[in-house]
């Protein structure tokens, strides 16, 4: 007799615990929804920061494994210099290409920036 009272009560307490954590198992989701209105933005942009983190450390990965292959870093750094040179020769060697640049440059920050040209 006393087997089947303590099966009993064993079962009871598995029944309670049962529902205890049945209970907070459903307003779950309606805590998580509430944390996500409440914290919306820092979330994104944690959300974002970790993306970025990965992204950056992947294309650092990325170019260290193509600076390993032999003859390809000393041609990207060709390929640089003859850029950097072609860009010195283009706008900043004459006065009149200097200011093409600033007007191109102050542009694409006036549209980067949301102002119009009746604004400025």
């Amino acid at each position: 007799m006393t087997n089947i009272s303590l099966t009993d009560e064993t079962n009871q307490e598995w029944r309670q615990s049962f529902s205890q954590v049945s209970s907070f198992l459903e307003e779950v989701p309606k805590l998580v929804g509430d944390f996500y209105q409440k914290y919306n933005r820092p979330i994104l942009y944690a959300v974002f920061i970790v993306v970025g983190i990965i992204i950056f450390k992947t294309v650092l990965a990325i170019l260290d494994a193509l600076n390993d292959i032999p003859f390809l870093s000393p041609f990207f750094e060709l390929i640089g210099l003859g850029y950097s040179g072609w860009f010195i020769y283009r706008y900043l060697l004459k006065a009149t290409t200097r200011q093409e640049l600033s007007h191109y440059v102050q542009s694409l920050k006036d549209e980067a920036l949301g102002k119009t040209s009746q604004d400025s």
